[in-house]
């Protein structure tokens, strides 16, 4: 937010900072950045919270319905 408020207020001034900014953001392919960057890291941060006790505990069903899902998907 502070970013954007120095952006639009020195772009009051100089109309190419603007459009620099908006050259830049414009070339960013946002969904090569979350697949590649950003979903490693959400994984990473889910897998820190996974209680493994609750997983040994339900281990069939973890099991079981990916399997099923894999299996439904392929054919």
């Amino acid at each position: 937010m502070i970013y954007t408020l120095i952006i639009y207020i020195s772009s009051l001034c100089k109309h190419a900072i603007l459009n620099n900014t908006v050259s830049m953001i414009s070339s960013i392919d946002f969904k090569e950045m979350l697949l590649d960057a950003l979903l490693s890291f959400l994984l990473f941060a889910g897998a820190l919270h996974t209680n493994c006790t609750q997983l040994k505990v339900q281990r069939y069903p973890i099991l079981i319905f990916p399997t099923i899902g894999v299996l439904v998907s392929a054919f």
